[in-house]
């Protein structure tokens, strides 16, 4: 259609794209003090376009850190960084309708719940999608705290009881000699 002279009628579509999503997990999700757990990443595009300059960061809450050796592993581009405290992907780029992981050891340092709560996902074509959460258990060293059992007598049932704390339960014992 034209409009006056030398002017053309444009219609304008206008395209949004959705966020990428992010999801974490650790795997055991129960590890004692100085244990060790896969920490995985999983970052997927829903749109029917591609998404570029994927990031996010993971700051670690205290008492868990990047393990030595850090065991990356990755299906996606950009850049990973597994520092001590922190993970962050950055430059990613994602096809349409498609998702990348990555996965690191995290080692837990001390012991409790530990929740674990990564920033928003961005991209250059879509606004910040959801941060993604975990939360690593780690537990303290199991402890014996029966001090003494009574002495047993040949072919004669025996049984005591004997008390923890720490560890992961249900405990089970066994006794040899």
């Amino acid at each position: 259609t034209t409009i006056g002279t030398g002017f053309t009628e444009v219609a304008f579509t206008n395209i949004t794209s959705t966020s990428p999503t992010i999801d974490k997990t650790f795997n055991p999700s129960v590890i004692p003090v100085n244990g060790t757990s896969l920490l995985s990443f999983t970052i997927a595009n829903p749109n029917a376009a591609s998404l570029t300059g994927i990031a996010f960061s993971d700051p670690l809450p205290a008492g868990m850190i990047v393990a030595t050796p850090n065991g990356l592993t990755r299906s996606c581009g950009g850049t990973v960084i597994a520092g001590s405290n922190t993970i962050s992907l950055t430059g990613a780029t994602l096809d349409a309708n498609s998702s990348c992981n990555f996965s690191v050891n995290a080692l837990g340092t001390i012991a409790g719940v530990l929740p674990n709560i990564t920033s928003p996902v961005f991209s250059n074509e879509a606004g910040p999608g959801n941060p993604a959460s975990a939360t690593l258990t780690v537990t303290s060293p199991l402890t014996i705290t029966t001090t003494s059992l009574r002495a047993g007598v040949l072919n004669t049932a025996y049984s005591a009881t004997v008390l923890a704390t720490g560890g992961t339960t249900p405990y089970s014992w066994s006794a040899t000699g």
